[in-house]
């Protein structure tokens, strides 16, 4: 009886996600037309675009089953995709070198404190250090930013610019494309595969432009893919040493991920979920032991980090106030407002640091929530849902240029290239509607195919994969709404279409 609960509750999971991407299409393809927040328009609507893709990544696919040999030999295995690695690196420094500019908004505000601090001045009172009572879990990106302008003005000088954050995120980026090429060619045995969705990854965030724009979600776009490369190491080892330090090594992931970008512990949670499963159905005391051993180092390696943090923190000098953190409850009252459809909205922002307490603060946010959710209703309350799932899933550009103050300082073009290529990167240019289109397109169709998990193998790290997407899709809708967010998850979303598309060759082919 208890292990037909667990297999009941580890086959869900290939059911609801299936059941939720549904939902998401069908206003993808339907109601892209109603408005809503944020609202973009592509060069071609979203059927014809999902048609297109889905027939040429079939048919490649299809090509691939049917002349597909043994790739797999050792010496070759990894060679290309290094090569590949700094060949993207490099194109995308040049890329960013040309396009890249100051925006506002957070991420704005944040190389502005971190320049002050590194070049030994105090930052603005009042708003700016507030700021990081109000967001805590910005104040791993300052510390990174401070670092690295001091690295920066070590070795240049004190120049006026933050390329240096940005040449950072070209690492990273490159880095992340390696790792989600390994992950498929060791899950799928076969570098086509791998390859193409290195490809998807390409398209959708490495040649996308957030790369020139330092912000958490590229800073933390690494930790993820990376996690999910661990565990899948992990799965394969047979020695219980390599294991625990996997293990280890994931918590540590988890925790400095959190700290950059909290949405970084939904792919550990899943991990843990699955391993409570697992762990329940195949009970015996050797794994019990095994457990507490590895329970004890998750703890240590959680306390370890979160006092390092917060000395290397303290450090700064700037003083934090927990009582004035805005908390979880802000971003739920936000995902709830009507008029935005759950994007960020200033007077929800307002309302939430004119209190000072931290108890009262709570008791007006949850009695916001309270009265959002009765001004809706059942059927109103579905609308907003529906459009606020357009606001995150409808765009395949991630909310390129929404925030505000985008663009607040363009710098001067280095060369008639650069005028081209900002062209294609920024939205006022003429060539940019093809970029955004081509984005858009294999987007949908990544979503279109991840539906398709029902029918790909049910073993653990296909089940971490799927409950990971299905945490960030249910945070999505519970919180505000921003397609930005997605952008961590977008190459766990890559390696389950190529698991699931590879599927659909198969038996196409048969």
């Amino acid at each position: 009886m208890k292990n037909k609960i667990i297999d009941f509750i580890n086959n869900s999971v290939y059911v609801l996600l299936p059941f939720l991407l549904s939902i998401i299409m069908i206003l993808n393809l339907f109601f892209h037309n109603i408005n809503y927040a944020c609202r973009k328009e592509f060069l071609f609507p979203n059927f014809i675009l999902l048609a297109v893709s889905l027939s040429i990544y079939i048919i490649f696919a299809i090509f691939i089953e049917l002349k597909n040999k043994s790739e797999l030999l050792i010496f070759y295995r990894y060679k290309h995709i290094n090569n590949c690695t700094v060949f993207l690196f490099i194109i995308l420094l040049y890329i960013s070198y040309n396009i890249y500019f100051l925006t506002g908004w957070d991420a704005g505000l944040i190389i502005n404190n971190a320049k002050a601090i590194a070049r030994g001045r105090a930052i603005d009172g009042g708003w700016n250090t507030e700021y990081y009572s109000r967001y805590p879990n910005n104040r791993l990106l300052l510390l990174l930013e401070i670092v690295l302008f001091k690295i920066d003005n070590l070795f240049l000088g004190d120049i006026d610019n933050h390329f240096i954050l940005i040449f950072v995120q070209c690492i990273l980026y490159a880095a992340a494309g390696n790792i989600l090429y390994r992950v498929i060619l060791e899950h799928n045995q076969s570098k086509k595969y791998a390859w193409l969705g290195w490809l998807n990854f390409c398209i959708l965030l490495a040649v996308s432009g957030w790369v020139t724009l330092p912000y958490t979600d590229g800073m933390a776009l690494l930790f993820p893919i990376l996690i999910l490369r661990l565990y899948q190491k992990k799965e394969n080892s047979n020695k219980d040493k390599l294991k625990f330090l996997y293990w280890i090594l994931i918590s540590l992931l988890s925790y400095w991920g959190y700290e950059m970008k909290p949405t970084v512990l939904i792919i550990f949670i899943s991990i843990i979920i699955e391993e409570l499963l697992f762990g329940i159905k195949n009970f015996n005391k050797d794994k019990l032991i095994k457990s507490f051993l590895v329970s004890s180092a998750i703890i240590i390696c959680f306390t370890i980090s979160h006092s390092a943090f917060n000395a290397a923190f303290n450090v700064l000098g700037i003083k934090t106030n927990e009582d004035l953190n805005v908390g979880a409850l802000h971003f739920f009252m936000m995902g709830l407002k009507n008029d935005r459809d759950g994007v960020w909205d200033g007077s929800d922002v307002d309302l939430s640091w004119s209190i000072k307490d931290k108890k009262l603060l709570k008791q007006t946010q949850l009695q916001t929530i309270k009265q959002r959710l009765k001004d809706y209703g059942v059927v109103g309350f579905l609308r907003h849902t529906a459009r606020k799932s357009l606001v995150i899933f409808n765009d395949g550009s991630f909310a390129w240029g929404v925030e505000g103050s985008f663009y607040k300082k363009v710098y001067n073009c280095p060369n008639i290239i650069s005028r081209k290529l900002r062209d294609s990167f920024y939205n006022n240019g003429k060539t940019y509607p093809q970029l955004a289109m081509i984005e858009q397109a294999v987007w949908l169709m990544t979503l279109f195919i991840c539906g398709f998990c029902f029918l790909i193998k049910k073993d653990k790290f296909n089940s971490v994969t799927i409950i990971s997407i299905i945490g960030i899709i249910i945070f999505e809708y519970l919180f505000e709404a921003r397609a930005r967010y997605l952008m961590i998850y977008v190459p766990v979303f890559i390696i389950l279409s190529i698991i699931c598309l590879k599927n659909i060759a198969n038996k196409i082919k048969n």
